[in-house]
């Protein structure tokens, strides 16, 4: 009786405290110890574990707590082809974080070069992957409106060339045959 009661409390503390899932990323993973799906909450990150078919919580050392809380908004992940993949990326509060499976810390990225308002960072989309041939690690994040990639040499982000996107093109009647390009 005494264990149904206990397994009653730690089911009901769970429940009390269970969060939402807000974004989830995920890669094919190569290796039995690790499923490669995350998540996020507002102020934690998740992997899943298809051995204890549960949600398990990475550690938040090394993120930002603002007003007693952390706040993560977006992640980006990649096999690294390691059995502990560091290849998970979040940004939180006005940063973007790498996490490291060995020293359980999230290590901040520079912000230099990213779009600013009000002095924080500006970021809205997060990607990162591993270029397997050259074993190069690329990230890339939208910033008002521009796409930058991260150069671990400078640490810092240089904005891509916007010159190509152009707007929408009104088209007379919806009929392609009436648009010229020459």
């Amino acid at each position: 009786m005494r264990k149904f009661l206990v397994s009653c409390l730690l089911a009901f503390t769970f429940l009390a405290h269970s969060q939402e899932v807000v974004l989830v990323a995920a890669y094919n993973n190569n290796y039995n110890g690790n499923s490669g799906i995350f998540g996020i909450t507002n102020n934690a990150v998740y992997e899943y574990s298809w051995y204890y078919a549960a949600w398990l919580q990475l550690p938040v050392n090394g993120l930002p707590v603002v007003g007693g809380d952390v706040k993560i908004d977006l992640i980006s992940t990649f096999d690294n082809n390691s059995l502990n993949p560091s290849g998970v990326y979040v940004f939180a509060d006005s940063a973007v974080f790498v996490y490291n499976y060995y020293a359980e810390l999230w290590y901040p990225l520079s912000n230099e070069g990213l779009c600013r308002v009000g002095g924080k960072a500006q970021v809205t989309s997060l990607s990162a992957h591993l270029d397997s041939e050259s074993d190069y690690v690329y990230v890339y994040a939208v910033s008002c409106g521009s796409v930058y990639y991260y150069r671990w040499y400078y640490n810092d982000w240089l904005a891509l060339s916007n010159d190509g996107i152009e707007t929408k093109l009104d088209l007379p009647d919806g009929n392609l045959s009436d648009f010229s390009v020459f």
